[in-house]
C-alpha cells in the first residue's frame, strides 16, 4: 500500500475495512495470474492514462504528492523504472507497482484499484475458487476441539497491539540504547543478513551503562515490576553478555511493545534473555500488518521459531528481488492456550482462513513440536489444513534457514517465494 501522510492517520479504519470487508469470505479473491497481468502493464503508459505528464525521456514527472514533501518542496522527481515496472518519488518516498499507482492517484482500496485497472486495459479479472473441504484431512491432533478463550488479548479493535503496562519502560530502554556496534554489524554480515535489514529490524546495542541510564529515569520498584531488575535477574549484569536489544514493534513499527536481549558470544548457550515474567508479542508484527494490507490468494505467510529465522527468510527472498512476509512466535508452547497464538488467530481470522501459512521449523524434535502444536491449533480454529505447510525448503544438511543463509555461497536461491 502507498504510505502517504494521511494514510497513517487513518490507518486503523483502512486496515479494518481491509481485513473484514475487502477480503472477507463473501468476496472472491483475484487469481494470482490476474494480478500478474495487472502488474505487467507498462507503468509509463498507465501513468499517462492517469493524467501524469511525463518529462523528456518519459522517465520522470512532477510528483502528485507534493503535499507530503519536506519543506514544501514541489520539485521532487517522480521516477519510472521500465525494467522493474515501478515508480518512486525520491522526495516523499511514495512508490509501488501499477496497482499501487492507481491506489495512490485514485484513493481506491486494493480490490477496487485492481478492478479499475482491469477495466481500463480490458483485462478479465478472474477469481480464485477454493474447495470448501480438503481432499484429505492431515493427521492433526483433534482430541480437544478449539474453543476461543474468553480472556482478552492485547490486540485492539484496530487490529494493532495496545501499549502494555511496561511498554513505556521498554521504549525508554530502547531509546537509550546505542547504534549497532561493529560486533553487531559484523555478526549480521557473517549471518548473510544485509545492512538494510539490520536497519529495518531495529537491533541496537546495550551495555551496563545503558542500564544505569535507565535507573536514572525509573526507580527499582518500577524496573522490578517491568521484569528488568528482579531477584537474581539484573540488566546491569545481563548487558555484559547479552549486548543486543531486539525490539518488538507495533503494527506501524513506531512503538516498542516488548524487548528481548541477545548474546553474540558463540559459546553462550542462552542466546536470548527477556524481562522476567514477560509475554512476548508477535515478532515483526508490522510484517503481519503488511501481509494483510497486500494480501493475495496463495501469497504465503511465513511463521518461524525465532527472530533470526524470520530475518533470514526476508533476506533469502530479497536476494531474488521477491517479497516474503515473515514473523516469529517465540517462547512457550504454541497451542490454543498461548496468548501469542490466540492473537495470531484473532488477526488472521478477519483476513482469510484459506490463507497459505508456511510454518518454518528447525530440523529437530523441537521444530516438529512447534509445527504440530501450531498447525493443530490453526486447523482446529478453522484454517484450511491443506494450506498449513511445514516449510523446510533448504538443503537437509542445514538445521534452519539462518544456518543455510550463513553458509550460502551463491547470491540467490530458488526456494524463497
Amino acid at each position: 500500500m502507498i504510505f502517504i501522510t494521511q494514510t497513517h492517520k487513518h490507518k486503523a479504519g483502512f486496515l479494518v475495512s481491509r481485513l473484514i470487508g475487502v477480503y472477507s469470505k463473501t468476496m472472491p479473491l483475484l487469481q494470482a495470474q490476474t494480478l500478474d497481468n495487472l502488474r505487467s502493464i507498462s507503468i509509463k503508459d498507465l501513468a499517462e492514462r492517469l493524467g501524469i505528464e511525463l518529462g523528456r525521456g518519459r522517465s520522470n514527472a512532477k510528483c502528485f504528492n507534493t503535499a507530503a514533501h519536506k519543506h514544501g518542496d514541489k520539485n521532487g522527481s517522480l521516477g519510472f523504472n521500465e525494467r522493474s515496472n515501478r515508480f518512486k518519488c525520491f522526495a516523499c518516498e511514495v512508490q509501488g507497482d501499477t496497482i499501487e499507482l492507481v491506489q495512490a492517484i485514485t484513493g481506491k482500496e486494493f480490490r477496487e484499484a485492481c478492478e479499475h485497472l482491469a477495466e481500463l486495459y480490458g483485462i478479465q479479472a478472474t477469481v480464485e475458487r477454493f474447495n470448501a473441504k480438503p481432499d484429505k484431512t492431515p493427521d492433526y491432533d483433534r482430541k480437544t476441539p478449539y474453543t476461543a478463550p474468553t480472556e482478552p488479548t492485547r490486540i485492539n479493535e484496530y487490529y494493532d497491539y495496545d501499549l502494555q503496562p511496561y511498554s513505556a519502560i521498554y521504549q525508554t530502554l530502547y531509546d537509550l540504547s546505542d547504534e549497532p556496534n561493529q560486533q553487531l554489524v559484523n555478526w549480521y554480515k557473517q549471518r548473510g543478513l544485509s545492512d538494510k535489514l539490520l536497519q529495518a529490524s531495529g537491533w541496537r546495542t546495550v551495555t551496563p551503562a545503558t542500564a544505569n541510564k535507565l535507573l536514572d529515569k525509573y526507580n527499582l520498584d518500577e524496573l522490578n515490576a517491568a521484569g528488568l531488575i528482579r531477584d537474581n535477574y539484573d540488566i546491569r549484569r545481563v548487558f555484559k553478555t547479552h549486548t543486543v536489544i531486539t525490539p518488538y514493534f507495533n503494527g506501524d513499527a513506531d512503538k516498542v511493545i516488548y524487548v528481548r536481549f541477545r548474546t553474540l558470544e558463540p559459546g553462550n548457550k542462552t542466546k536470548y534473555l527477556a524481562p522476567k515474567d514477560g509475554q512476548p508479542i508477535i515478532y515483526r508484527f508490522s510484517e503481519l500488518y503488511k501481509y494483510a494490507m497486500h494480501y493475495e490468494a496463495g501469497k504465503p505467510l511465513y511463521i518461524t521459531e525465532s527472530e533470526t529465522d524470520a530475518l533470514s527468510i526476508n533476506e533469502l527472498a530479497s536476494r531474488q528481488n521477491k517479497r516474503a512476509y515473515a514473523i516469529a512466535l517465540v517462547g512457550g508452547q504454541k497451542n490454543q492456550h498461548s496468548l501469542v497464538v490466540r492473537e495470531l488467530i484473532q488477526f488472521l481470522d478477519g483476513l482469510d482462513k484459506q490463507a497459505t501459512i508456511n510454518i518454518v521449523t528447525d530440523r529437530d524434535a523441537t521444530g516438529d513440536t512447534f509445527y504440530n502444536a501450531l498447525a493443530s491449533t490453526l486447523y482446529k480454529a478453522g484454517f484450511n489444513p491443506g494450506r498449513l505447510l511445514k516449510w523446510q525448503e533448504w538443503p537437509e544438511r542445514y538445521k534452519d534457514p539462518g544456518e543455510y543463509l550463513q553458509n550460502l555461497q551463491k547470491p540467490s536461491i530458488q526456494q524463497a517465494e
